[in-house]
């Protein structure tokens, strides 16, 4: 069984950059376009936050409650050459 996350709202991730080829660089919001959290992960555990908190990825702050989640790859970010995110 995996950890407990207690459902607070809709989650919202907007990708702002990459660093080194190996982290991404995001804005983390729930419900509220307001307030965000900057956060800077690895690729890999960046997959497992967006899973974990089952978040929409969009392009703009003022998508949030909009977005009908079909955005892949918003802002700066570029799937690196030797990986692909959308492989599960």
């Amino acid at each position: 069984m995996g950890e407990y996350v207690p459902d607070i709202g809709k989650a919202y991730i907007r990708v702002t950059g990459e660093r080194l080829r190996k982290f991404v660089e995001f804005e983390f919001s729930i419900n509220d376009e307001d307030l965000t959290v900057e956060l800077i992960l690895p690729y890999e555990a960046f997959k497992a936050f967006c899973a974990k908190h089952k978040a929409t990825v969009i392009q703009r702050p003022d998508e949030i409650g909009t977005c009908d989640g079909t955005t892949e790859h918003p802002g700066l970010y570029r799937v690196p050459p030797d990986r692909d995110l959308n492989r599960g």
